[in-house]
């Protein structure tokens, strides 16, 4: 039986997540998604010494590619998984995997204006991974939606482009999401709330509270980062294209790749195009839509929404 991203065989009391992975070669011509199967426990939670299964599926005709020798029971979850696997479930493998194709084409092309990059304005990663922009810039990208006591929350993460800052460190730019009614329909208000910081070595700040009292800034923060810490890696790694990408910019314009490094607290914040921005509820959440409490979470955890993402904190 398989559920959104947690598959379940009749012959084992376990869960298996299914994790995918696509290819990041943008001139390469495959039309694969590897995708690993890992077991979980029946609350999402991880287990000592996990029972594990990798398929590489070809998109285009669902089947195994070069599938490997595999024990009987093991051969057995593959032909059921693939056997159940659904249509529009190949489907959408198929349209994220045209997508991470565009994505990483446009991290092999992209460049930055060259006056963001020489005075280390920071820059949304959504900008370079969405066609519709990131939130600071009036587009719909956003890198993480959580719940906390304080209210719903939307995340960007920002970087320096300039090449020789070395202030290892990611930004978080934090927007409040309010739905709201207005003459029988409803809308979702965002609005900014605080900018934050956090470096490579776990150490946590509050760049500018905006309009979030410091504390509550802090707090939400805080929160953020109980629940994402695992993604420092991920973070680290987009700190680093996001440098190549400003150096590329340097060398486009015929720009000196040597500039002097200004101190981190003197960087340029890139302003918020409108602390304030407005959506029908339907066109921000095209893809992320509202689930209930005892539905999976959206985040692909494999837990129910209400201990995950729409947990109490």
């Amino acid at each position: 039986m398989i559920s959104g991203s947690v598959v379940w065989f009749s012959d084992h009391p376990r869960p298996f997540l299914v994790k995918e992975e696509y290819c990041s070669d943008p001139d390469c011509t495959c039309t694969e998604v590897v995708l690993t199967l890992q077991e979980i426990s029946d609350c999402g939670e991880e287990v000592q010494q996990p029972l594990s299964l990798q398929l590489r599926i070809d998109l285009e005709t669902g089947k195994e590619s070069n599938p490997p020798k595999r024990s009987a029971q093991a051969a057995s979850w593959v032909w059921q998984f693939l056997y159940e696997f659904p249509t529009d479930r190949q489907a959408e493998l198929k349209t994220r995997f045209e997508k991470h194709k565009l994505t990483a084409r446009r991290i092999a092309e992209y460049t930055i204006d060259l006056r963001h990059v020489t005075d280390g304005v920071l820059f949304s990663f959504c900008d370079l991974v969405d066609d519709q922009g990131a939130l600071t810039s009036r587009g719909r990208g956003y890198a993480y939606r959580f719940v906390h006591e304080s209210g719903e929350y939307l995340v960007e993460d920002v970087y320096c482009p300039k090449p020789t800052c070395d202030c290892q460190e990611v930004c978080l730019q934090f927007w409040k999401w309010d739905l709201q009614e207005d003459r029988g329909f409803e809308k979702v208000k965002i609005s900014h709330s605080f900018l934050g910081k956090v470096t490579f070595k776990g150490e946590r700040s509050i760049v500018d509270a905006a309009k979030s009292p410091p504390a509550v800034a802090e707090d939400v923060l805080r929160a953020w980062w109980d629940r994402y810490h695992d993604d420092l890696p991920m973070l680290k790694d987009r700190y680093q294209q996001i440098k190549r990408i400003g150096q590329r910019s340097l060398d486009a314009a015929g720009k000196s790749s040597v500039l002097s490094a200004s101190p981190v607290d003197q960087r340029a914040v890139r302003p918020v195009a409108s602390s304030v921005v407005e959506f029908p509820e339907a066109d921000l959440l095209s893809s992320r839509k509202r689930i209930g409490r005892n539905d999976l979470c959206f985040c692909g955890s494999g837990k129910k929404y209400k201990r995950c993402c729409g947990g109490p904190r």
